[in-house]
């Protein structure tokens, strides 16, 4: 009907906040930067409810060198003290980096770790499943390497451990995964796979779509190719992420036109293994759930 649900500003107690990604269907995740420190709280825009989430764990990181892409306005103004805190959709567990490059899983209502694992640079991109039943993140396979040798780890929301979900590196010398996007069903993942860039983050680089199944591990590249490098100059566009549709049967995403002076929005269609143009020139960045 095009009737605003709700509409508000950029300021919580007369201070400046910052939104973020949905952490639920109904809660939003809005930050506080000042003093040095950021300040997360979850955000309920219907019912105006926000609270402070905990954001002083045990020997959290607090120094400079990572960014997990989910502060990075804070971070970008050195902002790193409570940055970098991972809240699954009930509140109830987060994910956190520790000094000597550990990740840790923790139990919210009991403080209680119960996964970690030690990842170089602390990996990237962590993100939990829309269930949050499972949390992966992209990282290292090598120890002494931080590019070109990424892999998944994956971790349950009650532990016990992190494991590798992929082997991707055992198959090719080099492996870039730019980014990725869970399934509505939490089963798969979609993401951009690139095997022979040497910088896949260069402005409007594609890479191939592929999808991980979280079960078996299996891969199935699309043999299709799309953005993957955020691009900030003739042509903008800033999410990279494949968009899924609610039922978890269409992917869109962007990939560049054959001349290179624009874009095309593509919907790949998994149950027909199709690919077709929905439009041009406009970013993908969600599905509606439903008809209006």
């Amino acid at each position: 009907s095009g009737k605003i649900i709700e509409d508000f500003d950029y300021r919580f107690e007369n201070e400046l906040w910052d939104y973020y990604n949905w952490i639920n269907k109904d809660t939003l995740r809005v930050v506080k930067t000042s003093h040095d420190q950021v300040f997360p709280r979850s955000f309920n825009p219907f019912t105006k409810e926000y609270k402070q989430l905990k954001t002083d764990w045990p020997d959290s990181y607090k120094e400079k060198g990572l960014d997990w892409s989910l502060d990075n306005r804070a971070i970008k103004s050195l902002y790193y003290i409570g940055a970098n805190i991972v809240y699954d959709p009930t509140l109830t567990r987060v994910v956190y980096p520790k000094k000597g490059q550990i990740v840790s899983l923790i139990n919210v209502e009991a403080e209680q770790e119960l996964a970690s694992i030690q990842l170089p640079k602390w990996g990237r991109l962590p993100r939990w499943s829309d269930d949050g039943q499972n949390l992966v993140l992209v990282a290292s396979a090598n120890p002494d390497t931080t590019t070109g040798q990424d892999e998944f780890f994956i971790v349950s929301r009650d532990g016990p451990e992190f494991r590798r979900l992929t082997t991707l590196t055992e198959q090719f010398d080099t492996v870039h995964i730019s980014d990725y996007a869970w399934s509505p069903d939490g089963k798969q993942i979609a993401f951009w796979l690139n095997t022979e860039a040497e910088d896949p983050t260069v402005e409007g680089t594609q890479s191939e779509l592929a999808i991980l199944d979280i079960e078996t591990g299996e891969i199935t590249t699309l043999c299709i190719q799309g953005i993957s490098a955020k691009m900030t100059h003739a042509i903008l566009i800033t999410h990279t992420q494949p968009v899924w549709s609610p039922d978890g049967s269409q992917i869109m995403f962007a990939q560049l036109a054959s001349n290179r002076l624009g874009y095309n929005v593509l919907v790949v269609d998994l149950t027909t293994n199709t690919a077709f143009k929905v439009t041009t020139n406009k970013e993908p960045i969600g599905w509606m759930t439903k008809e209006p």
